[in-house]
């Protein structure tokens, strides 16, 4: 009678964990995870973010999130502000439930913390700031000569032949931000440096950063060729 208590009990023991141990069953790490259970935040970026902003200095769509200057340059609450609502007009949707997303306010902060953890050292020297009002659009036409001349010595000039920001596709798909942030952070996986070098020995400054922008935002136009009425600033 033992020996058949002691034989159930195993029995039992197998019933108990057989199923995990069949050939062919998912191991535990393998096993799918509700969306909104999942906290790893390599995982979570490359579900969400990978796709459009890269990282490791891969090729994307987007800036990448850890370019150190652009980490440096956009405030963390911005950060995830931008992650949990979206940019109205632009290609970023929001990722907050609360607004239509998939991702719980706990996984924002999750990866808003991965991704400034990716953040080293301090802030350049002289830093613009994050966002400024357009400047002056006449001076930032000759700034904007400055700096393509500047690029097309280390780049390839065929980028250029189509004036390269001043594109009008470009710029229809670009807010005045956006703009802004490109001019600043530039984008090194493609070549283009950033504020510090994009015109030899002289970063660009606020004023000039201000005006270049204030130019571009000048030269949309419609699909008449009519220039647009300049709107209103859009985070990005």
């Amino acid at each position: 009678m033992k020996a058949f208590f002691s034989l159930t009990a195993l029995l039992a023991g197998f019933g108990l964990v057989g199923c995990d141990g069949m050939p062919g069953q998912p191991k535990l790490d393998e096993q799918i995870v509700a969306p909104s259970a999942l906290v790893d935040f390599q995982k979570l970026y490359q579900q969400n973010c990978n796709g459009c902003h890269g990282s490791g200095g891969n090729v994307s769509g987007a800036n990448s999130l850890d370019d150190q200057t652009y980490l440096a340059l956009i405030p963390r609450e911005k950060m995830r502000e931008v992650i949990a609502n979206g940019i109205p007009g632009t290609l970023m949707p929001p990722f907050s439930q609360a607004q239509g997303g998939i991702l719980t306010e706990d996984q924002i902060d999750i990866l808003v913390k991965g991704i400034y953890a990716w953040r080293k050292g301090v802030a350049p020297a002289g830093l613009p700031t994050y966002s400024a009002p357009p400047g002056n659009a006449a001076a930032g036409q000759a700034t904007y000569a400055a700096y393509v001349a500047g690029l097309e010595k280390t780049l390839d000039a065929t980028m250029f032949q189509d004036g390269f920001l001043a594109n009008p596709a470009f710029l229809g798909l670009s807010s005045d931000q956006y703009l802004r942030t490109l001019l600043i952070v530039g984008r090194p996986e493609l070549g283009i440096p950033n504020y510090q070098t994009a015109i030899a020995g002289q970063p660009l400054t606020e004023t000039q950063i201000a005006d270049v922008v204030a130019w571009l935002i000048s030269q949309r136009k419609n699909e008449f060729g009519q220039p647009l009425t300049p709107a209103p600033a859009v985070d990005n």
